[in-house]
């Protein structure tokens, strides 16, 4: 009978030495890169904002229209357009009245993309309303929808209203995304989000 070789420990052999390298270069590299751009942050002058904590203070946007935009890049769905209407139909001279377009979300489920629309629209009301001079906010999301010919084109899927008495009452650090369709001004929504 052959008797069978001893084998090599598992720490002696060349895998499991090469994996600890690779595991070691890459710890070393997230901690040493965390400390790098740490030491950047404090150290260039050129940023304009001061850190506390090592969190930066972002100045407040100057106009409604950079705070539409901040607002819009921070979101999942894609800009198309953002038209600021000055005393669209309304009595007062100062009133704005905000049209939004945006192209949905992509995502791996209708529920989830519908989701992130919802998400969406809480977070460009609740910076709209912060500014006085919007007398509404209207906000559509449009997705590519195919017709029974096979024809694709892009179509409203979402659109929601708030006239600016209806974003006075509303708290958005407590307010349920669900709720759109209860107490929005205006809403619509189309089959394809929820079938």
């Amino acid at each position: 009978m052959q008797e069978k070789p001893n084998k090599k420990p598992i720490y002696k052999r060349w895998w499991f030495i090469l994996i600890c390298i690779f595991f070691l270069l890459t710890l070393m590299g997230m901690l040493l890169g965390e400390d790098d751009t740490t030491s950047k942050n404090n150290s260039t002058g050129g940023n304009n904002s001061t850190s506390v904590n090592n969190s930066p203070v972002v100045s407040p946007p100057n106009s409604l229209e950079e705070a539409i935009n901040k607002t819009i890049s921070e979101c999942h769905s894609k800009k198309i357009s953002a038209v600021v209407n000055n005393n669209l139909e309304t009595s007062d001279p100062d009133d704005k009245i905000v049209v939004i377009r945006l192209k949905g979300p992509d995502n791996f489920t209708k529920k989830m993309i519908r989701t992130g629309m919802l998400l969406d629209a809480n977070r460009i009301f609740s910076e709209l309303k912060k500014w006085d001079e919007v007398s509404e906010v209207v906000i559509l999301w449009s997705l590519p929808l195919t017709d029974v010919y096979g024809n694709t084109k892009d179509s409203t899927v979402l659109k929601i209203t708030l006239e600016r008495e209806t974003m006075d009452k509303i708290n958005f650090d407590n307010f349920n995304y669900e709720n759109y369709a209860l107490l929005a001004d205006y809403y619509y929504e189309h089959p394809v989000l929820t079938n």
